[in-house]
């Protein structure tokens, strides 16, 4: 028996490079979608699926457009996935709640720049996952 996996493209996102993606259940329909962030514009996209091709449409827009991690949970409840933000410029973390069609950003915490790691704690255990 031989291991095999196969690749199709399902979307394509303009510029091809210097784009950083996280998966989410962004449009409630218990199939993980991607949000997509690129530093050129500070442009938040998200690219849902049935099952098919990925369809993106942008939802939101952040600044400083560039320097910011994201990570998707459900930070406020509901049956979407909201965005959490980090930006080390000024240590601010914000959450992006989800309407079904954007991401409403609003800061809600600071953190000192300096422990980043910070950050990524955080979220990992309120999130359950494994800290690494």
């Amino acid at each position: 028996m031989s291991d095999i996996f196969e690749w199709k493209q399902k979307g394509s996102v303009s510029p091809a490079a210097g784009w950083s993606f996280v998966t989410g259940n962004f449009i409630g329909d218990a199939i993980d979608d991607v949000a997509a962030y690129h530093p050129s514009d500070g442009s938040l996209w998200v690219g849902s699926t049935t099952g098919g091709d990925f369809v993106f449409t942008q939802w939101a827009t952040v600044d400083p457009k560039t320097g910011w991690t994201f990570l998707s949970g459900k930070f406020v409840g509901g049956a979407y996935d909201d965005l959490a933000a980090y930006h080390p410029s000024d240590g601010s973390v914000w959450v992006g709640t989800n309407t079904g069609s954007s991401f409403v950003f609003n800061q809600w915490a600071t953190v000192d720049p300096r422990q980043a790691g910070f950050f990524r704690l955080a979220i990992s255990t309120a999130m359950g996952a494994p800290i690494s």
